[in-house]
């Protein structure tokens, strides 16, 4: 067991029930097989971190047995556990700190622009800072992180998740706290048709990556019709 470790949030990407508000403008389909593309990315970038446990979040908890065919059965899995996103997050980073890891990052899967040198910046700042926090252009955040010494539960109460309001809110948190965090990089989420392709426009979407495979397939395809 290594001293750190990422913890990988990921959905199982079902049509109709992951990215629905993309799902509203390109169809269930494409928008569940781009949940699917990011995620593999993300869990690629993740696997190149040196000293690293990597451990996987799924949900839903019915769906392991899917989730080990698709991502591989030689990861580590735990279900998401709790009725909402707070209690979920607080379970799986308590968790870890209770298996005794000394740095403990979430990392979400819609950010097509993470490399893993900015995990790993994230994750060494918790040596030196108490918490770190990488902000998502539209408010949210991709990544969070504690040592164990600092980590406050009350950081996943009470937030307006996948609001404009969510990295200010936990933000005002950690600095309440005396938790001021390392900033990590700043990217942009995917999960409407207008961050789609304006992360696409903007070259965010690394040649050679599932993501930029089916942002071709899709956003290509719009753009002839």
């Amino acid at each position: 067991m290594n001293s750190q470790c990422v913890l990988l949030f990921v959905e199982y990407p079902e049509p109709g029930m992951v990215k629905t508000r993309l799902a509203a403008d390109v169809g269930a389909e494409p928008a569940a097989r781009l949940a699917r593309a990011m995620a593999e990315d993300a869990l690629a970038a993740v696997q190149a971190l040196a000293e690293t446990d990597l451990i996987l979040c799924f949900a839903p908890k019915r769906r392991e047995r899917e989730m080990r065919h698709w991502l591989g059965r030689e990861q580590k899995y735990w279900p998401q556990e709790g009725g909402d996103e707070g209690k979920r997050r607080n379970h799986a980073v308590t968790s870890a700190f209770r298996r005794g890891y000394e740095r403990v990052a979430i990392v979400d899967t819609d950010v097509p622009e993470m490399h893993a040198e900015a995990v790993a910046q994230a994750l060494d700042s918790l040596r030196k800072y108490p918490s770190c926090l990488g902000p998502a252009r539209g408010g949210g955040y991709w990544l969070i992180g504690f040592a164990a010494s600092a980590y406050s539960p009350g950081v996943f109460h009470g937030i307006p998740w996948r609001t404009a309001q969510e990295f200010e809110r936990t933000l005002h948190y950690l600095e309440s706290r005396e938790l001021v965090p390392f900033r990590a990089s700043t990217y942009q989420e995917v999960n409407t048709l207008a961050g789609w392709r304006s992360l696409a426009r903007s070259g965010g979407i690394r040649p050679g990556t599932r993501t930029r495979m089916e942002t071709d397939r899709v956003l290509g395809a719009q753009a002839a019709q």
